[in-house]
């Protein structure tokens, strides 16, 4: 299945309109004409986080925190966040951002929390 249509399934669920303005979302790294056999999800792109996935052979990452907040100034593989991205391309591994669009989404994270803390009465501050 090409990566736009695992995003356009994962955003029926989850869309991005529901983001905070300004919020970074959507893809931030390959492109959706990939095709994609495994997907991780994860909090964060951390150095482990692209090691795990090379190793397990991921061709998509759906991640919370956006790995590209700032402008990135350069590519000099010497910067631990550099070298994230430098090995994301190289071994060909989409990124796709959802971030403020999943804890406001029913059933997101805000919920499964407030679930996991016995909060019952709950609405939302912003939309």
């Amino acid at each position: 299945m090409l990566a736009s249509e695992v995003i356009k399934r994962y955003e029926a669920y989850c869309p991005q309109e529901l983001s905070m303005e300004g919020d970074v979302r959507g893809l931030q790294v390959g492109t959706l004409q990939k095709d994609i056999h495994k997907v991780m999800v994860a909090l964060d792109i951390r150095e482990q986080t692209v090691a795990e996935a090379i190793a397990h052979g991921v061709d998509l990452i759906i991640v919370k925190h956006a790995p590209i907040f700032r402008p990135i100034k350069d590519l000099v593989a010497d910067r631990a966040q550099n070298q994230i991205y430098i090995d994301l391309i190289k071994h060909d591994i989409a990124v796709y951002v959802s971030h403020t669009n999943i804890d406001i989404v029913p059933d997101g994270l805000n919920d499964w929390f407030c679930q996991l803390l016995d909060i019952e009465n709950t609405e939302p501050l912003s939309i």
